[in-house]
């Protein structure tokens, strides 16, 4: 799966929107793979979604390039924010970032169309600076496959991370959006899967 160009830092103010631009194109693009597609992309072999009880593609995240102070991602998610195309923005620290990668991270998830995405970022900070873009795009980008219910999440990670080289990496039986979720890594493409079942979707709050 062809991951977004992020660039290392976020760029500044002024080129957000045209940075947003790429990511909504990018995102809405990548949303076009099915779930099947998804799957062999991930375990490099291929997987019946049925099988698994995957009803579709829930959201797609990538990776939107490193800030190096939390005022940088304040102008960042201000703009995500003001962008015309978004909307429901709500936003989160990242859980993974700081026990996996020791750099902290925040995710923003938002809706386009009607469709749910995801954007992360992480802080330039620790080991994480040694990384190459390639490897932060994988590390932090992914797509959600939606699950029949959230019983459901537990048993298709529990499936998946018995294949060779794919690793558990977390697993939240309910998170701030109400969505109980697991993320999986291909060790070898490092590569993200999640599965997801959105539960009871609440209209965002105002931020």
């Amino acid at each position: 799966m062809k991951l977004f160009d992020a660039p290392a830092v976020l760029p500044p103010p002024d080129e957000h929107p045209a940075h947003l631009d790429r990511l909504v194109d990018h995102l809405t693009r990548a949303r076009t793979a099915g779930p099947e597609r998804v799957l062999a992309a991930f375990l490099d072999a291929p997987a019946d979604p049925a099988t698994l009880g995957v009803a579709g593609v829930h959201h797609v995240a990538a990776y939107t390039g490193d800030y190096l102070t939390e005022d940088d991602f304040d102008d960042w998610l201000a703009s995500v924010e003001s962008h015309g195309a978004v909307r429901d923005v709500r936003t989160g620290p990242s859980h993974i970032a700081p026990r996996r990668y020791g750099t902290p991270g925040h995710w923003i998830n938002l809706t386009v169309d009607g469709d749910e995405y995801e954007l992360f970022s992480c802080r330039a900070h620790g080991e994480w600076t040694g990384y190459a873009p390639h490897r932060k795009a994988a590390l932090m980008s992914h797509h959600g496959l939606e699950v029949t219910g959230p019983q459901q999440v537990g048993a298709v990670l529990d499936f998946l991370a018995a294949r060779p080289g794919v690793e558990l990496i977390a697993h939240a039986p309910a998170d701030e959006l109400g969505h109980t979720y697991g993320h999986l890594l291909n060790t070898r493409s490092e590569l993200v899967l999640e599965i997801v079942h959105a539960g009871d979707r609440a209209p965002a709050g105002p931020r």
